[in-house]
């Protein structure tokens, strides 16, 4: 099999096509050999990745651990550059030297994670010396990251003090003068969105508390383009703590916002998610990821010890995505030191927690994490019930699904139906299906749920529906009752539903359905309908009586007499035209 586009889009999912283009530029030492292509990425690490091309498929290995599904966004951007044919193509070797080339390398490849510490710290100073002084020379991209390693190292040192900023900030919060609302309503945003003055008003106020944190989110960012993501931190904290105890503003009139306070913390989040962003260009160095670390600890303990700042809440769910963006397998570690001396693995921290396990590759400590909190989060949930499935603890995996649906029926129902099967667990799969055809009103889903339950169970169910007269109307006709939905369409003809009610049966009693059409529009036209939006309405509903057959003729007769009788009612008529009559 040859590697081309079409396949790479099959192999990849979606996220690792769209990483796997960020990785293109960070390809090295790609070579082929036969029908075999090696190379390293640079990423967080040096990966070494290999794609090999065999009579019925491909096969790819790489050093990362991205078990997701697919290919990893690594091996996603060599197959991109040999599709470029940005590849070195070599002579084979000597049987007797590709089979000693083997036996020395191969598992020094496989054990990409341990390379550093298993053969690089192993090989002798000049060794060293005399590869990185070559892989300096022949790689750009490494020698500008070294360099800003060495910027951070330099830059290191910090005097902002937080406290103080977060003072600076919060008094400017709260000078924003929300009533001042000139040109508010004769502006650019008005004309061209049309929006409404409530909503205009609420944008005006948001741009307002904008003018005074985005400055400050610039400096932060400001700040790591210069290598001092400890520095940015302490910005970005000072405007993070200054979004707390802003009172509300008095006005006159009806506010411009609903809480002055959630709205300037849904700022931060973005300046936050923004700084993420520009993190993952960014080489860190572990000391300096350390010190991050350490202070959002410390801030967190100075606010839970001084009562004067107890309005100031540091939920560590808030600084979750910046946490999971900066750890390495080494500062893990340090993390869930931290977060145990300060007992601290709580289900704030869990999603923390696992990322940490995961990096440390802790496996019996990851489960114990999942076991914990997967009742707190539906994320966790998944993620365990997945690794007991990868893990083949079927027991285990149907433990967790059956506890955790209780919990989150509407967010789990999907994951469930995927991996339950009915032959393993035939009432929970009959549960689960019983849930989502009735939660998400699924045809399918019942005519499914038919095969595993019995006549009364099916009829508790469609009874169960009555309220909602479309699916009702549905599974009646799953079930040709096609009398039933006659009698129910009689009782609603007045519905703005009554087509989809009818739609079963439509060429099943046509008299009876063209009849209720046409006294529900002359009902319509004579006691009901004024405006053009009502006649709109009524027209769009009588384009339902074309599909009933052998009634062409009555039909053409039936709107010759509408236009008749109705002929005064230019709107009507103009509208009945535009739906073809």
């Amino acid at each position: 099999m040859k590697l081309t586009k079409e396949w790479l889009k099959e192999a990849a999912t979606t996220s690792s096509l769209y990483k796997g283009g960020d990785f293109y530029e960070k390809v090295g030492e790609l070579k082929k050999e036969q029908n075999k292509y090696t190379a390293i990425v640079f990423g967080e690490l040096i990966y070494d990745v290999q794609i090999e091309e065999n009579e019925l498929n491909i096969d790819c290995f790489c050093t990362c651990d991205f078990d997701a599904g697919g290919l990893c966004a690594h091996a996603v951007a060599v197959c991109l550059n040999i599709l470029e044919n940005q590849y070195e193509e070599i002579e084979v070797e000597t049987q007797a030297d590709l089979e000693e080339t083997v036996e020395i390398t191969d598992y020094r490849l496989k054990d990409g994670k341990n390379f550093y510490q298993n053969v690089f710290k192993s090989a002798t100073d000049n060794t060293q010396d005399n590869f990185l002084q070559q892989l300096f020379e022949n790689n750009e991209f490494l020698r500008k990251n070294f360099l800003e390693l060495q910027q951070n190292n330099e830059k290191y040192n910090v005097s902002i003090d937080i406290t103080s900023l977060r003072k600076n900030i919060f008094d400017q919060l709260l000078s924003v003068d929300f009533s001042d609302k000139n040109n508010i309503f004769d502006s650019p945003i008005n004309r061209q969105k049309k929006l409404t003055n409530t909503l205009l008003r609420e944008e005006k106020a948001i741009e307002q508390i904008e003018q005074v944190l985005n400055p400050y989110g610039e400096k932060a960012l400001a700040f790591l383009a210069q290598g001092q993501l400890t520095n940015a931190l302490m910005v970005y904290l000072g405007m993070f703590e200054a979004s707390f105890g802003l009172p509300e503003p008095e006005w006159e009139e009806e506010p411009l916002i609903d809480d002055f306070e959630a709205e300037t913390i849904t700022i931060c989040q973005n300046w936050q998610t923004t700084i993420i962003e520009e993190i993952q260009d960014t080489t860190l160095e572990a000391e300096q990821i350390k010190r991050c670390i350490d202070l959002i600890f410390d801030r967190w303990q100075l606010h839970h010890t001084d009562k004067s700042l107890t309005d100031v809440y540091y939920d560590f769910k808030f600084f979750e995505p910046f946490l999971l963006a900066i750890l390495t397998p080494v500062t893990a570690q340090y993390l869930k030191d931290l977060l145990a001396k300060n007992q601290l693995i709580n289900y704030q921290t869990a999603q923390i927690s696992l990322h940490c396990a995961k990096l440390l590759q802790e496996e019996e400590w990851w489960l114990e994490i999942g076991e914990n909190f997967a009742g707190n989060d539906p994320q966790i949930a998944e993620k365990l019930m997945q690794r007991y499935h990868q893990l083949d603890q079927i027991d285990d995996f149907y433990r967790i699904a059956r506890y955790t649906f209780d919990l989150f029926p509407d967010i789990l129902v999907n994951f469930l139906l995927k991996y339950i099967h009915p032959k393993v667990d035939k009432p929970f799969y009959t549960e689960l299906l019983k849930y989502y055809a009735h939660k998400k009103q699924d045809l399918e889903a019942f005519k499914e749920l038919r095969e595993f339950i019995s006549p009364e169970e099916k009829e508790v169910f469609i009874q169960n529906n009555a309220t909602n007269p479309t699916f009702y109307t549905k599974l009646l006709a799953a079930e040709l009752r096609f009398t039933e939905i006659l009698e129910l369409a009689k009782a609603q003809k007045n519905t703005w539903e009554f087509n989809e009610l009818v739609r079963p049966i439509l060429n099943i009693y046509p008299r009876d359905i063209f009849e209720m059409h046409v006294k529900r529009t002359i009902e319509n036209l004579t006691l009901h309908a004024t405006t053009r939006l009502e006649y709109r309405r009524i027209c769009k509903n009588l384009v339902a009586i074309k599909e009933i057959k052998g009634y062409d003729e009555t039909r053409k007769e039936f709107i010759k007499r509408l236009k008749k009788q109705f002929k005064h009612r230019i709107e009507f008529l103009e509208e009945l035209a535009a739906v073809g009559f």
